[in-house]
């Protein structure tokens, strides 16, 4: 049977699209149905920078990273509409961090000359100079990506789909400040830390704890 559908405008109505529910691809298998509809796309319309990076996306997310890397970038070094050239900048320095630091730093950086306020970009450098134990260079990081998020905090605060959050940010800003003996400040940062972050997740309560959660990210 049809349904009748009436349209209707919504004045001062905007729609925010967060993603997907990680549980709900992995049931239905989205990325690997995606992958080759996506791949036909792109052999066909070679010069497409936005399927580029959509096809750089899935083939990470399905971990053939080496052939994402490829597409990542392609669509980074270009101008893909809507931003996503921007985005696929930070997919491929998180590919990167996976297999050369030193060349994610290198992307890292030139990445920022053309993108200064991103803060997914100073997320992953300041988690790269904690590696190699900069902290002074790693708190000046986790500070310029807090920058990108608007106050008050909100549980939706976040970047481009990176899963970069304001209290996992604080967390590993304290964990710097703890790192150069900066106590005070480092407990001031770890309880907004502990205030923000929400009530399902249990907070870190001491720096073992923080310094565990900085090697998951690393």
């Amino acid at each position: 049977s049809s349904k009748t559908l009436t349209i209707r405008h919504l004045d001062g109505i905007s729609i925010q699209h967060l993603g997907y529910d990680p549980e709900v691809v992995s049931e239905k298998n989205k990325h690997f149905r995606s992958l080759p509809l996506i791949e036909k796309y792109v052999i066909e319309n070679p010069e497409d920078l936005l399927f580029q990076f959509y096809l750089g996306r899935e083939l990470l997310n399905v971990g053939r990273s080496d052939e994402a890397i490829l597409y990542l970038e392609r669509s980074a070094s270009g101008n893909a509409p809507g931003g996503t050239s921007e985005h696929a900048a930070v997919l491929l320095v998180r590919a990167f961090r996976e297999r050369d630091t030193q060349k994610a730093k290198e992307y890292c950086l030139t990445f920022l000359r053309r993108w200064p306020n991103n803060g997914d970009l100073w997320y992953h450098l300041g988690v790269m100079c904690s590696g190699e134990g900069l902290w002074l260079d790693a708190s000046a990081c986790f500070e310029k990506a807090l920058l990108s998020f608007q106050r008050p905090w909100s549980d939706l605060d976040r970047t481009q789909g990176e899963g970069l959050r304001p209290w996992n940010t604080l967390e590993l800003l304290g964990l710097a400040y703890s790192m150069l003996k900066d106590v005070d400040r480092a407990q001031e940062i770890l309880k907004e830390a502990v205030r923000i972050r929400p009530k399902n997740l249990p907070p870190p309560s001491s720096v073992l704890e923080l310094v565990k959660l900085h090697r998951s990210f690393s």
